[in-house]
């Protein structure tokens, strides 16, 4: 007699997700998304790859590094990609603006509160808690950064030029283009560790095997998705649509104010030198915003920072900040949201064209040294342009009286120490920092 078989777990098939399903997930996304990218990423690879299924582990970092080298937020990209790759068109616009929007709204509503309130002293003094625990975030960023950036003598000599260029005031842009000439040049005659390192790649998640996602190892690239010149030029020319009518209206009409097309032209520049996350191009911004146009003091850029650290979405959207300040002095109070708006706008319109136009062709060249030796080098110069950003924001910290000073170096010592060892994350040291600064002010209460 044969025996039964013996009974083994249904493998799942894999399905398409319902649109209104992922439609619900990317609007959930852009609510919990802190921590910053490697919080922001890891939320996504638990929810998509580990208990959704909607995309092997393999083919998530595959996304992810693409992204990677592609300038803007790789965790909003990231999302954007995925979005794309599940529903096409609807999917890349539900996934990329939820991932932003919540947070948008968030900052826009907090930089009034701030314009508003600003000089209540229970609100002066949490500002007073987040400064020297937002420069602490910067100085983790530089170390953590630098330990998966500078792998070589090269790159270190990437990192102290690039801190020296700024030194002397050399522009932002010209710093990242000498930086990738140099990995691309170094590269070519050959000079060590400027191909950068070589990865082994991302291992499968233990036991994946054993059920079946929407998009798998060898699932084929869905149609929508397949590289064509047609598909490109549709992207491009969307893109250039949707700059077009929101810009053009800012600097032909007589009676827009001015600093509106000043913020639009600015940010959409800014835009294309981020590569290296949002730390990288915040010098950019903050040197443009503080010491050329005037509109913010660096305490207020500092303010920003933390602001951006203690609310969802991707770090960039400091800019929202930013934006909401300059309209609101040059303009006036009422103008803030437009400036917010125009500031997020043209900031994050670049990374959708980026990561639509470029993603496959970035994945194509992947591993060849000829591409990502300039890249190599751009992340390498990044630690040195982070590092400089704490050095500009560093002084506007320990000043002031005696007591104050010490204030802030205790609360910069615990804050940095929490984040090396990692008992806290990101948003939870900036939070406790506020409230110890709330704390100094108890007698005005």
């Amino acid at each position: 007699m044969i025996p039964p078989p013996v009974p083994t777990a249904p493998l799942i098939v894999a399905a398409t997700v319902p649109f209104r399903e992922a439609f619900r997930f990317w609007w959930k996304l852009g609510w919990i998304s802190f921590g910053g990218p490697a919080g922001q990423i890891a939320t996504m690879h638990e929810e998509l790859v580990e208990k959704r299924r909607w995309i092997s582990n393999r083919r998530f970092f595959h996304a992810l590094d693409d992204c990677m080298v592609l300038p803007g937020p790789e965790a909003q990209q990231l999302a954007t990609y995925i979005g794309w790759l599940l529903h096409g068109t609807k999917g890349r616009v539900a996934a990329g603006v939820l991932f932003v929007l919540p947070a948008a709204v968030l900052l826009t509503l907090l930089s009034w509160v701030y314009v508003s309130f600003g000089h209540v002293p229970a609100i002066d003094g949490v500002l007073a808690g987040f400064r020297p625990a937002v420069v602490a975030v910067i100085v983790a960023a530089v170390l953590r950064i630098g330990r998966r950036a500078i792998h070589s003598r090269f790159a270190l000599a990437m990192a102290a030029g690039a801190f020296l260029g700024l030194e002397l005031h050399v522009p932002f842009p010209i710093v990242i283009a000498v930086a990738a000439i140099a990995g691309a040049f170094g590269a070519r005659v050959g000079v060590p560790g400027a191909a950068g390192r070589a990865t082994s790649g991302h291992a499968t998640t233990v036991g994946e095997g054993a059920r079946s996602f929407v998009l798998d190892d060898d699932t084929p690239t869905p149609r929508h998705a397949r590289v064509s010149a047609e598909g490109v030029l549709r992207v491009v020319f969307a893109c250039l649509a949707l700059f077009a009518a929101a810009l053009l209206p800012l600097i032909l009409i007589e009676d827009m104010p001015r600093s509106l097309g000043d913020l639009a032209l600015f940010f959409t520049g800014a835009a294309f030198v981020t590569f290296g996350g949002a730390y990288a191009v915040l010098p950019h911004v903050a040197h443009f915003a503080v010491e050329t146009r005037g509109w913010l003091r660096a305490p207020e850029m500092l303010d920003g920072l933390a602001l951006g650290e203690t609310t969802p979405g991707p770090l960039i959207l400091v800019v929202t900040f930013v934006g909401y300040l300059a309209a609101a002095r040059t303009i006036g109070p009422a103008a803030g949201v437009a400036g917010a708006a125009v500031a997020t706008w043209f900031t994050f319109l670049p990374s959708f064209l980026f990561v639509l136009a470029g993603g496959p062709f970035v994945e194509e060249a992947r591993g060849r040294s000829w591409f990502s030796a300039p890249f190599a080098a751009v992340s390498a110069a990044v630690v040195g342009v982070i590092a400089h950003l704490a050095r500009d924001l560093a002084p506007a910290v320990f000043v002031g009286d005696t007591g104050r000073v010490i204030f802030s170096a205790v609360l910069f010592t615990l804050a940095e120490t929490c984040l090396l060892t990692r008992w806290l994350s990101v948003p939870w040291v900036v939070l406790f920092a506020g409230l110890a600064g709330l704390l100094t002010t108890w007698n005005t209460w």
